[in-house]
């Protein structure tokens, strides 16, 4: 039984093998720059929430007199 997007056993071509490879090769860069993309901003919030706290703006927070609620 087949999956409904599986080719049927057979001989494929060398020039659909090789499209199949560069489709693959392009999906992958994709899904790294994404994955470096979620990276960088992960560090980004981590850092936020280490210098500000839990991100309650109603909070105490550890940056100074202003994040007392004085100015």
């Amino acid at each position: 039984m087949l999956a409904a997007d599986a080719e049927p056993a057979g001989p494929r071509s060398e020039r659909s093998l090789e499209q199949e490879l560069e489709e693959a090769r392009a999906t992958i860069a994709a899904l790294e720059a994404e994955l470096r993309e979620a990276s960088r901003l992960n560090r980004q919030l981590t850092t936020r929430l280490q210098v500000d706290g839990v991100g309650d703006n109603a909070a105490v927070t550890r940056t100074g007199k202003t994040g007392d609620g004085h100015v």
